[in-house]
């Protein structure tokens, strides 16, 4: 891959001639590459014979200057390249060399790095199928603002297997100059000059920059099957643009603002029962997306600069290269114009701790103030503004306010008099920062959420994966042959400003890393270490975030040799854990008559259906016998194995057609669709719906859950049946606090199940989140735990906001791990499938539904916990007799159309909810 013969690089003639490798340069002039603007010719020596790259070479040497060709040797074909990096360790002679430039880029990376061969720009949920790329000088598959939630699926980005070279019946290469005849060199060369078998067939690259490339779309991408091979840079880059302010923050101003509601830091939880729940208050504080204030507060408010160097630059350009003009197309793209009012701005220390300093609301649109360097003030320091295109840098104004904690809360005589300094969080000091000492985390467009899945990625350059958006996960791919492992770290967020910070929730499961280098945060070039466990493979996880990466059930494989001439093929997959049982709670609470609960509790002549239309079923809006016909089929093609069904005391009937909440459990039991999936009782003693005295329990026992034991598709695991009541902790309080009496209570259930030739039952014990004693309260009577629901920010005083989906996912994610380590007994996790209960007037927080790529990643995450059976402590699903689990989780729910709990098909989801079950579970 060599230039044309010209005083220096040109763009547009290497990317005509990118890939052709093994022309020889013809040029008799020096070519200086310090100062013409050319961003990056990267080298990589390869193995003649396998082809394949050299291991031991500095990942990060491009070229700097090319001597004149035939100058120190009399041989016009051999030119002399000095490397910015040089490379330590001499390489074989007659090794392959490849020197592929960046098109278009110049010594300024942002943004001049960022173009792509497939660039999805602005767009939401595209789909690209069965792409394939033979050669790319730019990063090959680059995604950049938009709603995001893209899916590329069965992809390629590889070197052509069988590609030609060769033209002629000698088998002699050709080239072409610019207004020049072909130039035409044999194969034959002279003794001093001896060529490898295979010379010139084929290309070596097949790009040389990232093969995917996503950042600043509100959701995450999905790659699935798809193969990437022979790249010059990373496999795969996730993050989001950092912005640094540059001024303002020292001159909000305190004021007064009116009557709101208040969001304090906390969080709590709740048992769910049919319709009363027990709060608590989680002392811990934690940001959240949605800032309020009361009465009462404080805020500063006023503007801030922030200064956005562009994203992807402009792909209309003209026939120019580096000149302003050109630079400075109008389709450069800028994060910061995507910014709407209610925005929240996380800001975090420039610095290497990159801290919290505290968040910011947006309340006007962002506006132009400056563009291009000289007109930017103040003026960006380097090494900062030796990273950014001058004629691309820009400068926003962004009108903002911020709620005062109460520790930085003012007085009376402040109000409206002079800047005070940026408040932290409650109890921490102030800060002044200075221009550019603070970035800008813009969390709607962090690619929250990216799934990786089934790929190949094989010989690469650079790093096997650089994550940097939360919510990630890599599952089931192979990792071949690269220089690093993966990174979740904020080490490039200065010098690239790619984020995200404060990272959460990174799960990498199931996949195969070999071959993979491990040189680690502390190697300046390369290394020679091949890794041999996740430990290596993960070298660059920042410390303050490991805890939020979540490795298991991966293989990493070392060959003897990283340069061997044998190539040596990445081992199979091992074998893929037990599919877990996948169960949803089903509430029958829907009847006509007295009691119809799509009215208004407040407005019984109120139907709220036309206020909330996304939430009406497809398959029956009340429990019929026909709706849980269409449930039954609709559920069990899904992959969802068993309904969890509440079932309630109703001697006596504690309100008008009470009685119907029971039908759940009779229309499954007579429905002709009833063997395609299981079922099992979960008792609701919540209140009013306590057992009276040992009458009513024995008449429950035997006249009701007796027959639905006895029902061929009642849910067994190693031979038990499976039984829940959904709040122990009430039903000991029911039994007046008489732990004797609650255990003779289900003995006697126990034995007349056995006396009914039924076997044993293993029995789980309801309770709230926060609940870790379960064990040693409750007793030996129970075998297992489990929630039905949980609420962040369960309190009044939420009642009608409604708070971002993460609040509640980090949640429920949170308490699933505690539980994991808490107690001996096993449990079972929840996930929520969304909670926002306004239609019923509940007091308590609501929370946005997930998107699709935020569901897709709750339950590839409980997969990967469930699957993660060598975790120290392990104890997620059914126990069973012998010992072990038998892994399985319950969703909230399949018609908690109230609360919006929903996983049944609806007006507004279709059947995705059901889709994404089976495309993750089958």
């Amino acid at each position: 891959q060599q230039p044309q013969q010209q005083q220096h690089y040109r763009p547009q003639q290497i990317q005509r001639q990118q890939h052709h490798h093994q022309q020889r340069y013809d040029s008799t002039s020096s070519i200086s590459l310090s100062s013409d603007g050319c961003g990056e010719i990267k080298l990589v020596y390869w193995n003649a014979t396998t082809r394949r790259m050299y291991r031991v070479q500095a990942m990060a040497n491009p070229i700097s200057s090319l001597t004149t060709c035939g100058a120190l040797v009399d041989d016009p074909r051999v030119c002399h390249v000095a490397l910015k990096v040089p490379v330590t360790t001499p390489m074989p002679v007659g090794s392959l060399v490849t020197m592929s430039p960046r098109a278009f880029a110049t010594d300024h990376p942002i943004p001049s790095f960022y173009k792509g061969v497939v660039l999805v720009f602005n767009s939401t949920r595209v789909t690209i199928r069965r792409v394939q790329v033979y050669g790319a000088a730019d990063m090959v598959f680059l995604e950049n603002l938009g709603g995001g939630g893209h899916r590329y699926d069965g992809c390629t980005v590889d070197r052509r297997a069988a590609a030609v070279a060769a033209t002629g019946t000698d088998n002699t290469l050709e080239t072409a100059t610019k207004g020049a005849s072909p130039a035409r060199f044999s194969n034959q060369s002279p003794s001093s000059l001896a060529l490898p078998p295979g010379y010139g067939e084929g290309r070596l690259l097949a790009a040389n920059l990232d093969g995917f490339h996503s950042f600043s779309v509100e959701q995450g991408p999905t790659l699935e099957n798809s193969r990437f091979a022979f790249l010059a840079d990373d496999f795969l880059n996730v993050h989001n643009r950092l912005l640094p302010v540059a001024s303002g923050l020292e001159s909000l101003v305190v004021m007064r603002e009116g009557s709101k509601r208040t969001t304090e830091n906390k969080s709590s939880s709740s048992t769910r029962s049919a319709h009363t729940n027990a709060s608590t208050r989680n002392a811990s504080t934690r940001m959240t997306n949605t800032l309020i204030t009361n009465a009462n507060a404080n805020v500063l408010q006023g503007t801030i600069h922030v200064l956005d160097p562009g994203d992807v630059l402009g792909h209309a350009l003209p026939s120019c290269v580096h000149s302003s003009a050109c630079v400075m197309s109008t389709s450069t793209t800028y994060t910061i114009s995507q910014v709407r009012l209610g925005d929240v701005f996380r800001l975090h220390s420039a610095n290497a701790t990159h801290g919290l300093l505290g968040t910011l609301e947006v309340t006007g649109p962002p506006v132009l103030v400056a563009r291009g360097s000289a007109s930017v003030t103040p003026a960006v320091p380097a090494p900062l503004s030796d990273r950014i295109q001058p004629e691309t840098e820009t400068l926003w104004s962004v009108p903002v306010k911020t709620v005062l904690a109460h520790a930085n809360a003012v007085s009376q005589e402040q109000l409206g008099k002079g800047p005070l300094p940026l408040p932290v969080s409650a109890g921490a000091a102030s800060v002044s920062p200075g221009p550019y000492e603070v970035l800008v985390q813009f969390d709607r467009l962090s690619s929250f959420g990216a799934v990786v899945r089934n790929n190949e990625f094989s010989d690469s350059y650079d790093n096997a994966a650089r994550i940097a958006a939360s919510g990630t996960t890599l599952h089931n791919n192979t990792f071949s042959r690269c220089a690093d492992g993966v990174h979740v770290s904020a080490d490039v967020a200065y010098s690239f400003l790619e984020g995200s910070l404060g990272l959460q929730n990174i799960t990498i499961v199931n996949n195969t890393f070999s071959d993979v280098l491990g040189c680690g945060r502390k190697i300046a070039s390369f290394c020679t270490h091949t890794c041999t466990n996740m430990s290596c493979v993960l070298a660059n996880v920042d410390p303050e975030l490991a805890s939020q990466v979540h490795a298991f059930d991966n293989r990493v494989v070392a060959t003897s040799n990283i340069n061997s001439n044998t190539d040596t093929i990445a081992p199979s997959m091992p074998a893929a854990p037990q599919r877990p049982l996948v169960g949803i709670n089903y509430f029958a609470g829907w009847w006509q008559g007295a009691g119809d609960k799509w009215y208004d509790p407040q407005n019984r002549s109120l139907d709220w259906r036309p206020l909330y239309p996304e939430r009406i079923p497809l398959l029956g809006e009340y429990n019929t016998p026909t709706t849980m016909d269409a449930e039954i089929l609709a559920a069990s093609a899904a992959g969802v194995d068993f309904f969890q069904i509440l079932w309630y005391d109703p001697y006596p009937e504690r309100a008008p057609n009470a009685w119907q909440l029971n039908r759940g459990v009779t229309n499954f039991m007579r429905s002709p669709n009833s063997g395609k999936m299981k079922f099992f009782i979960e008792f609701c003693n919540s209140a009013p719906f306590a057992v009276h005295n040992a009458s009513e329990w024995e008449r429950i026992v035997v006249s009701n859950w007796l027959p639905a034991l006895r029902h061929p598709s009642y849910l067994r695991v190693g031979g038990a049946l499976v039984f829940k009541v959904i709040n122990a902790g009430q039903f000991l309080v029911q039994c007046n606090h008489n732990r004797t009496l609650v255990e003779q209570r289900w003995a006697y259930f126990r034995s007349v199940v056995r006396q009914a030739g039924l076997g044993e039952v293993t029995l789980g014990a309801g309770m709230a989140a926060r609940d870790l004693t379960v064990a040693s309260y409750f007793g030996d009577c129970y075998n297992w735990t489990g929630l039905y629901g949980t609420v962040d920010h369960d309190d009044p005083a939420y009642k009608g906001e409604v708070l971002p989906w993460r609040n509640e996912s980090d949640y429920v994610r949170a308490w699933r791990l505690k539980h994991e380590a808490a107690h001996g007994l096993p449990f079972v996790p929840l996930v929520v499938s969304g909670w926002d209960p306004r239609p019923w007037h509940e007091p308590r927080a609501s929370f946005a539904f997930p998107t699709h790529a935020e569901w897709e990643a709750e339950l590839l995450l409980v997969q990967a916990q469930l699957a993660n059976t060598s975790s120290p402590g392990y104890n997620f699903g059914f126990p069973l007799p012998g010992g072990g689990y038998t892994p399985a989780f319950n969703i909230y729910a399949w018609n908690e159309f109230g609360e919006g709990g929903i996983m049944a098909p609806t007006k507004g989801w279709g059947t995705s909810r059901l889709d994404t079950i089976k495309a993750v579970f089958g």
